[in-house]
C-alpha cells in the first residue's frame, strides 16, 4: 500500500493554459552561482513532448524559470525536473515534482 511519502510532491499553485505567471523561482544552496551552471526545467507535457526551459540568472544564487504564451498545456500532474549541469558536463537532476494546468478560459 502506498503511503503519503510515496507520492511525488506537487505545487499548490495551478497554472492556466496560456498564462505566464506564476514563475518558478529558486536559490542555489551554499552560495553557488547560477552563472556557473546550465540549469533547465524539463516538463513532460500531455502531448508527449518535453518542454525545456532555461533558467534566467537573477544574479548570484538566484534564478527563475518563466513561461511563454504557448508553454503550458492543460493537464493534471505533469512531471517536472530541474537539471543542473556544471562546466565539466556532470549533471544533477532534482527529485521530480508535479504541476497541474487548467484549460484556457472559454476553451
Amino acid at each position: 500500500m502506498a503511503g503519503p511519502c510515496d507520492r511525488q510532491p506537487g505545487f499548490q499553485t495551478r497554472w492556466r493554459e496560456g498564462d505566464n505567471l506564476p514563475e518558478i523561482g529558486f536559490v542555489l544552496p551554499d552560495g553557488e552561482l547560477v552563472a556557473d551552471y546550465t540549469l533547465e526545467l524539463r516538463v513532460a507535457r500531455p502531448d508527449g513532448t518535453i518542454l525545456v526551459k532555461p533558467a534566467i540568472d537573477q544574479g548570484g544564487s538566484a534564478g527563475k524559470f518563466t513561461w511563454d504564451d504557448d508553454d503550458l498545456q492543460a493537464g493534471e500532474g505533469q512531471r517536472c525536473e530541474i537539471h543542473r549541469i556544471d562546466g565539466s558536463g556532470d549533471e544533477f537532476t532534482s527529485p521530480a515534482f508535479l504541476i497541474s494546468v487548467d484549460p484556457r478560459v472559454g476553451a
